[in-house]
């Protein structure tokens, strides 16, 4: 039986996609991003398409698409307990524009996949080793360069990951019909917040997070995550902060609304 992956779900919401964008404003190998020149030119190119008035946000457009792939996996892990490989070798980073946002987005160049084995110790063990190996060896590169090259710290990239975790947890909770996929998102995200701090070159890893919900003044009965860290979006001409961004204060937020 052939193995059907709802890339519609992760290309929405996590902008990972097999086909990749058709008018993308930058499109480049994505292990390019690991030298030091290319990197320039895409936080460059970031800093112009969004108006910006530093490298702050580019970087951090980098880091939030470097979650994408992140995300994926857990997601595709709980539905169909598959392995994607995501070497940089095989994807393209794309510079995208979506209903007058940028973002940025990776395009799968060939889907590699590898079943997960289904006995719980023998399955723990093989996502801890995988994980272990894409953070350490694929993602927290990226995000030590576009940091480096951004003049800023990876904080500004690592800490928006814990509330963009607790989000995905949440949407697959509340959409998710099955129990069984349920609780094995649950499980791979207990095994993913166990990982050493050292994988991505902090003092704590940055999946631990304790989330924060606020009134949703557009969904009375539904609160809001608190994000965990400023995505710096605020940061360009005309810019202004989420609602949801930790930075504002309550006062701030109440005359937002």
């Amino acid at each position: 039986m052939t193995l059907i992956i709802d890339f519609d779900v992760l290309e929405k919401y996590l902008l990972v996609s097999l086909k990749g964008s058709d008018h993308p404003l930058l499109s480049i190998p994505a292990e390019k991003l690991l030298h030091p020149e290319t990197m320039d030119v895409v936080l460059e190119k970031g800093k112009t398409a969004f108006s910006a008035y530093d490298l702050s946000l580019p970087a951090s457009l980098i880091g939030n698409a470097l979650f994408g792939l992140c995300g994926a996996l857990q997601w595709v892990m709980a539905q169909h307990n598959q392995w994607i490989d995501f070497p940089l070798k095989n994807l393209i980073f794309q510079m995208i524009s979506l209903n007058g946002y940028l973002y940025g987005a990776f395009q799968i160049k060939q889907l590699v996949l590898r079943s997960i084995p289904t006995d719980s110790h023998a399955r723990e063990e093989f996502i801890r080793s995988q994980l272990s190996a894409f953070y350490e060896q694929e993602i927290k590169p990226v995000v030590q360069l576009a940091a480096e090259r951004a003049g800023v710290r990876p904080e500004l990239i690592w800490n928006q990951y814990g509330a963009r975790m607790v989000y995905l947890r949440d949407f697959l909770m509340e959409i998710e019909p099955d129990e069984q996929v349920r609780q094995s998102f649950l499980r791979d995200y207990d095994l993913l917040k166990s990982l050493p701090a050292d994988l991505f070159g902090k003092r704590k890893n940055p999946f631990i997070c304790r989330p924060r919900y606020i009134d949703n003044p557009q969904n009375p009965g539904k609160p809001l995550l608190l994000r965990s860290s400023c995505c710096m979006y605020y940061n360009r001409k005309g810019g202004v902060k989420c609602y949801n961004c930790p930075r504002l204060t309550p006062e701030q937020r109440m005359r937002m609304q």
